[in-house]
């Protein structure tokens, strides 16, 4: 039994850092998102579970293979790397929690508010918090290794090792860390849900802009609600420790990993919850699922639609051919209107007043209108049908190949525009 939290903090340890650098490296082999704000500062989120959860890792082989005695610098410092990237984990959380703050709260002065260097700055913050905390509890921990055992090699166990204050001083500083961060969600949220109301009242571009905003941010609040259930446990009962109410073992090693199985998964929570970045997820890793989908879709629609754009080609030209025959003369329609009976009626008949001269070639003339505006239709058929040939052409896939000489079928432009 001593050795089931050794080796669940080694498992989860190494596997949680696999699945922490998912979002990092989705992010960061994506320009589009690579440029974006929010996304930086995601990626910085995962960099820094990541290297939590692989110090963790690491402390969890060393006791599986009975090698946790290591000298009292390389504890403190193993240690208080581990602790140190908690706490700067829980600073980067902050830093796009006050990224999501001047987005939503001050959307067009978004671009003034947080510029370049204030960008670095916010993402260097936690980085710098991380660092700040790995020395000083590196060094409380090495101090009291050496006050307690002295020289010796130790056995390299944070509940071992740690001095009170330096419990004091890592869960007293996630404690505000996560009491700023619900304070400023609880502002952003009450603000985002009267842009919302205001957003269905008017539509307008700033307006959209705005809702994609908010839309992003309840990803991110949905996070940060898992962040804070998972995370408040190991706060309560080490805060109680330190003030002076006992808490058992069961109880601190139960929180603590939770914690590590929150870092494991913050990733994955990340790009379940924003579309972007689920959607970046799918093309990096599941490629030949995208192409497997892509091909059936292809395959199943552009038939159906060259025998549509075929079947309207030639209902179209079969219409247009029939209305473009020549119409009658003006003396085919008399001998018409003589033939049925009808008298025809003329001017001299009807005794009207001085005639109007007519012109001598009327029957030509509109014989000659009449032939023009076949010519006139049959240009327009012919359009139609290049057109709609064209068309039928450009849902044609195009055949390639990849470097090993595969077939590897591409969509064409207009197939894309087809939404295929």
């Amino acid at each position: 039994m001593s050795l089931v939290l050794p080796l669940g903090s080694m498992v989860v340890g190494f596997t949680g850092a696999l699945f922490s650098a998912t979002p990092a490296v989705a992010i960061l082999s994506s320009a589009s998102l690579r440029r974006r704000p929010m996304f930086q500062t995601m990626a910085s989120l995962a960099l820094n579970e990541t290297m939590f959860l692989f110090g963790c890792g690491v402390v969890g082989m060393l006791n599986v293979t009975g090698n946790a005695v290591l000298p009292p610098f390389w504890c403190a410092v193993l240690q208080g790397h581990n602790t140190g990237q908690a706490v700067g984990s829980t600073a980067a959380l902050l830093s796009l929690t006050i990224e999501r703050y001047v987005a939503i709260l001050h959307g067009i002065r978004y671009n003034s508010l947080l510029s370049r260097w204030r960008l670095r700055a916010l993402l260097a913050g936690s980085w710098l918090v991380s660092i700040t905390w790995i020395s000083i509890l590196a060094g409380g921990m090495f101090s009291q290794i050496l006050h307690e055992t002295g020289p010796g090699p130790v056995r390299c166990l944070f509940l071992v090792i740690s001095p009170r204050w330096v419990q004091l001083l890592s869960t007293g500083s996630v404690f505000i860390f996560c009491c700023i961060i619900v304070t400023l969600n609880i502002i952003i949220s009450r603000v985002a849900a009267r842009h919302r109301r205001a957003i269905r009242q008017q539509r307008s571009e700033v307006g959209l802009a705005t809702e994609k905003n908010i839309n992003a941010y309840r990803g991110v609040l949905k996070v940060i609600v898992i962040y804070m259930v998972m995370q408040t446990p190991a706060n309560v009962v080490f805060l109680l420790e330190v003030i002076g109410f006992q808490q058992s073992v069961a109880a601190k090693n139960i929180t603590m990993l939770l914690i590590i199985v929150l870092f494991s998964f913050d990733g994955w929570f990340f790009g379940y919850s924003n579309n972007e970045l689920r959607a970046r997820y799918k093309s990096l890793f599941c490629p030949a699922l995208l192409r497997s989908r892509v091909d059936g879709i292809t395959s199943d629609t552009v038939p159906t639609l060259s025998a549509h754009c075929e079947q309207n080609q030639h209902t179209m030209a079969t219409s247009v051919h029939e209305r473009a025959e020549v119409r009658p003369t003006a003396p085919q329609r008399e001998e018409t209107a003589g033939s049925t009976g009808k008298p025809t009626t003329t001017p001299a008949a009807r005794g009207a007043g001085p005639q109007r001269p007519r012109a001598p070639s009327s029957a030509s003339t509109s014989t000659g209108r009449g032939a023009w505006g076949a010519q006139n239709r049959a240009s327009s058929v012919e359009q139609v049908v290049s057109a709609a040939s064209m068309l039928t052409d450009g849902l044609d896939l195009q055949q390639r190949r990849d470097p090993k000489g595969r077939p590897v079928t591409v969509l064409s432009k207009k197939q894309e525009a087809w939404g295929i």
